[in-house]
């Protein structure tokens, strides 16, 4: 989609891919920014792996995941996929 597509606040769903994730923390790249950003997780985020329910310490470097977060950039929700 185009970068102008009106989203709101707390909806927006980022595209990126693990790098690092654990110990209530999550550290992700997004496409075309080479940057590592690490964001907390919620306790209660809801986290799936390939539509299962699956812990924040399953997911694995390189998996591509897409991520939502709340106006404190905390993350409320992760669906990862793994690598076939």
């Amino acid at each position: 989609g185009s970068l102008s597509e009106p989203v709101s606040a707390g909806d927006k769903v980022h595209e990126g891919t693990v790098v690092k994730a654990g110990g209530g923390k999550l550290t992700l790249t997004f496409k075309g920014d080479e940057k590592k950003h690490t964001h907390d997780v919620a306790k209660d985020a809801k986290i799936t792996l390939d539509d299962k329910p699956a812990k924040l310490d399953e997911l694995k470097e390189g998996f591509p995941v897409k991520v939502a977060w709340d106006d404190k950039f905390v993350i409320t929700k992760i669906e990862a996929k793994s690598k076939k």
